[in-house]
């Protein structure tokens, strides 16, 4: 788990409170459904 959200943080996905400037905003669903397609991937 703790690679697929280091995965994502790398990926700029992330929710807008974290999110760098200029990055896309994603929902938290949208960042849990992210992590799990990382995870299933892997």
């Amino acid at each position: 788990v703790r690679q697929a959200v280091n995965a994502s943080l790398d990926a700029c996905v992330r929710t807008p409170e974290i999110q760098v400037e200029g990055g896309a905003h994603y929902g938290t669903r949208e960042v849990g459904e992210w992590i799990v397609d990382y995870i299933k991937q892997a």
